[in-house]
C-alpha cells in the first residue's frame, strides 16, 4: 500500500561501495569548489597569505555546508523509513490478508506462478510479515533505522575538506609563479582519481564519468580565472 512512499529516493541499503561513492563525490565537490577559488585568486596579484586566508575560509565554510546538507538529507531519509515502517505495521494489523496478497503479487510480477507466489509470500511472512513486506516492496529493512545522519554528515564534511586540500596545498607548497599551472595539474589528477572511484563504485561508465567531471572542473577553474582577470 505504500509502494510510492520513497519513490525517487536513492537506495537506502548503504553498502561499502555506496559509502565509498558518497565520500568520493564529497571529495570531488571539495576539489572543484576550492580549485575555482584558488585559480580565481592565482591570476590576481594578491600575496600568498591573502590567497591562503581566502582558501582556508572557503574550505571551512564549504565543509560545514556539505556536512549540514548531508545531515538533513540522511535525517529525512531516516524519518521517511520510520514513517513507512509505521504505516506498513498499521496496514498489516488492519488488513493482513490484503497485505499478503500484495506481497504475493510482487512475486507474480517477478515471474512466479500464482500458487507458488502465494506459498513464498506465506513462508516469508511467517516470522515477521512487516519485515518481509518492506524488504520486497520498498527495498529496505528495519536495520536501515540504524542509519546515523550525524556520522554521515561528519564523514561527508571531512571528505569535502580533504578534497579541497588538493588546490590549497598546491598554493601553499609551490612558488607564486607556478601556482596556476600546478593547481590546474593537481586538480585534474585528483579529479581523475575521484571520478574513477565514483564510477567504479556506482557501476557507471568510467570514461563518461571522468570526462564529465573533468569538464566541470576545467570550466569552473576557467570561469574563475576569467573573473579574477576582469576584476583585478
Amino acid at each position: 500500500m505504500i509502494r510510492l512512499v520513497l519513490k525517487g529516493a536513492r537506495p537506502v541499503g548503504h553498502t561499502d561501495a555506496e559509502e565509498i561513492r558518497r565520500l568520493a563525490v564529497s571529495a570531488t565537490d571539495g576539489i572543484v569548489a576550492a580549485a575555482g577559488i584558488a585559480q580565481g585568486l592565482n591570476v590576481t596579484d594578491q600575496p600568498q597569505d591573502v590567497i591562503m586566508v581566502a582558501l582556508v575560509g572557503s574550505v571551512v565554510a564549504g565543509g560545514l555546508g556539505a556536512a549540514s546538507a548531508m545531515y538533513h538529507e540522511y535525517a529525512w531519509e531516516r524519518d521517511a523509513i520510520r514513517a513507512a515502517l509505521h504505516k506498513e505495521r498499521l496496514e498489516h494489523e488492519l488488513h493482513p490478508e490484503a497485505e499478503l496478497q500484495e506481497l504475493a503479487a510482487i512475486y507474480e510480477e517477478r515471474g512466479l506462478e500464482p500458487a507458488l507466489a502465494r506459498r513464498v509470500a506465506e513462508q516469508l511472512s511467517r516470522d515477521d510479515p512487516v519485515r518481509a513486506h518492506v524488504r520486497e516492496e520498498l527495498g529496505f529493512t528495519e536495520d536501515d533505522l540504524h542509519l546515523s545522519p550525524l556520522r554521515m554528515s561528519i564523514t561527508g564534511g571531512l571528505a569535502f575538506v580533504v578534497g579541497a586540500f588538493v588546490p590549497l596545498l598546491s598554493v601553499l607548497l609551490v612558488p607564486d609563479q607556478a601556482h596556476t599551472v600546478v593547481t590546474f595539474a593537481s586538480v585534474v589528477i585528483a579529479l581523475l582519481v575521484t571520478s574513477a572511484v565514483v564510477a567504479r563504485s556506482g557501476h557507471a561508465s568510467v570514461l563518461h564519468t571522468v570526462v564529465r567531471t573533468l569538464a566541470i572542473g576545467v570550466v569552473a577553474m576557467s570561469l574563475s580565472m576569467i573573473g579574477g582577470t576582469v576584476i583585478d
